[in-house]
């Protein structure tokens, strides 16, 4: 078997030809499966950052897992900076046909050799240089496993570092779809639309049922809305709601059953969305880049819904909320802390940024009905008008 540094060295002759005005077109491989959509949203999201950083190139993404189809069409359609997206095997793909090859994967040792023996051991060969971000767009993986072998372009790795915030693209097309299909669902055009994520992989994300009932009661008969829960597995929610609530409040129940991930997200992203409200999970991470997208086409920030997520004491100790929310300015990144012998409620962005890495939160278990009905009135009372469509 060849020698690893060896063939380093024999790449490093065939990067040395990459300049950033030369590149052209650029392929990204996706080889490992996507597995938790809130992560997956922002890594995806830093695609942006190669057109910015290329900016004479085009970017085409190789997703080989199948199973990543769901995520691919949900998160990466209508994304204006990839060319195109394909699900190919190495063998299928003309590599030599890019001036740049991004790999995201965590046996990269595997790859290079896999280029080294397709490609005549490098010989006489300019293109294309062969880069990794394996580290910045994947989960941390096993590093005991994990063989983090190819060269990183380290002026891309600073650039790509970058906290740029989040974007997924709906368009009016499907923003349309999406009016159309809510107001099939009894939704009437004086009515808002409130978006509820009741669940999470993990349930130490999720507020008391007690809790939740109070608010999603409060919600329900103090605003003239309809509120949207997904149930993209048909699991019986429906009957759950009917038998939590009033036949009242059950009225104004939308329920989202067994649509594709594309289909929930154009709700979220409907033009009746006044509130989307959940815990940390990866819908709402969604919901925040599918509002910065719109800003950023023209919706006006007045018009931009109250995106609220709560958050509480992470899994793994050396998460905070700060780590995950940090650079989303549309979301209100709620956080409950025990000062005294009291509960004080704070919103991420309002703390000083030296203090929000402090991992000192409460539980999500922790959360009193009435400090989040105080709350959420007050963001839509300060938000409470005519919630206008517009061009996107």
């Amino acid at each position: 078997m060849e020698n690893l540094q060896s063939i380093l060295e024999k790449l490093e002759s065939v990067n040395a030809h990459l300049t950033k005005q030369n590149v052209r077109s650029v392929l990204i491989l996706f080889h490992e499966k996507m597995i938790y959509l809130g992560d997956t949203v922002i890594r995806t999201s830093r695609i942006r950052l190669l057109n910015s950083f290329f900016t004479n190139a085009t970017i085409d993404a190789n997703i080989v897992d199948p199973s990543n189809a769901n995520y691919v069409d949900g998160l990466l359609k209508n994304n204006p900076y990839i060319r195109a997206i394909t699900m190919k095997s190495w063998d299928d793909i003309d590599f030599a046909g890019y001036d740049l090859v991004i790999g995201s994967m965590y046996d990269e040792e595997a790859f290079l050799r896999y280029m080294y023996h397709r490609y005549n051991g490098f010989s006489n060969m300019t293109r294309p240089a062969i880069f990794s971000l394996s580290r910045w767009l994947l989960l941390p993986g096993d590093e005991k496993k994990a063989r983090y072998v190819l060269p990183v372009h380290e002026e891309l790795r600073e650039h790509f570092t970058d906290m740029s915030t989040g974007e997924l693209y709906i368009s009016p097309e499907e923003q349309a779809w999406a009016d159309k299909w809510l107001e099939d669902k009894g939704l009437r055009p004086n009515e808002k639309l409130f978006v509820i994520v009741d669940n999470s992989k993990s349930k130490s994300k999720m507020m008391r049922i007690n809790v939740f009932y109070e608010l999603l009661t409060f919600l329900l008969t103090r605003w003239n809305c309809k509120v949207l829960i997904f149930d993209e597995n048909n699991i019986g929610k429906e009957d759950f709601y009917r038998e939590l609530l009033s036949s009242k409040c059950f009225g104004q129940m939308i329920f989202s059953k067994k649509n594709t991930l594309r289909e929930d997200l154009c709700l979220i992203g409907s033009s009746y969305t006044r509130l989307v409200l959940g815990p940390c999970t990866g819908l709402m991470h969604c919901a925040s880049s599918i509002f910065n997208a719109y800003e950023a086409a023209g919706l006006e920030p007045e018009k931009v819904p109250v995106i609220i997520t709560y958050t509480g004491r992470y899994e793994l100790e050396e998460y905070c909320a700060n780590a995950w929310w940090q650079n989303c300015p549309l979301v209100d990144c709620l956080i409950l802390k025990e000062k005294g012998n009291r509960k004080e409620l704070l919103v991420l962005n309002d703390i000083e940024e030296s203090q929000r890495d402090i991992f000192d939160q409460l539980p999500t278990n922790q959360y009193e009905a009435k400090m989040l009905i105080d709350f959420v009135s007050s963001r839509l009372l300060k938000c409470d008008q005519p919630y206008l469509s517009f061009t996107i």
